[in-house]
């Protein structure tokens, strides 16, 4: 009977044992779960935050290049971009500048031909103004030239 009773006894003093490490790889499961979850809250701060610096510094440019184009006028003088870097970004301005000297080149055309016309349009008028009192005069003297050619004086 004896050695039944040391038997229940070490079982009954044996499950608070289990108990307490199952309660104490519970705890420390629990911690490497909080703080695996930390690290990972770390490394996700840390990620939004070198992509908010990445973005800013990607759209910076775009944005500069965004104002000056919307500055862009035809009259006016078109100011160029300076850019020292050699990158996509780079490309992009330097076809903004090359188009910026086109269109400067294009709107002196524009205006040398305007000139031209309104000087080929004033030219015009002055010949019509010198040319309508010289019609009377043309008829009048192809009529004495008749009235000589058939004797009426």
């Amino acid at each position: 009977m004896a050695l039944l009773y040391l038997t229940v006894l070490r079982k009954a003093t044996a499950f608070p044992m289990i108990f307490t490490l199952f309660m104490f790889k519970l705890n420390n499961m629990s911690y490497f779960i909080v703080t695996y979850f930390n690290i990972i809250l770390v490394l996700l701060g840390l990620s939004a935050l070198v992509v908010i610096l990445m973005t800013r510094r990607t759209i910076k440019p775009l944005q500069m290049i965004q104002d000056k184009m919307q500055k862009i006028s035809l009259g006016a003088t078109n100011e160029a971009i300076d850019w020292h870097s050699d990158d996509e970004i780079g490309d992009l301005i330097e076809i903004y500048n090359k188009l910026i000297k086109e269109l400067e080149i294009s709107a002196n055309q524009l205006m040398r031909s305007e000139r031209e016309t309104a000087w080929r349009e004033m030219a015009r008028q002055v010949a019509h103004e010198i040319k309508n009192p010289l019609t009377p005069i043309k008829l009048e003297i192809q009529r004495l030239i008749r009235l000589k050619a058939n004797g009426t004086p």
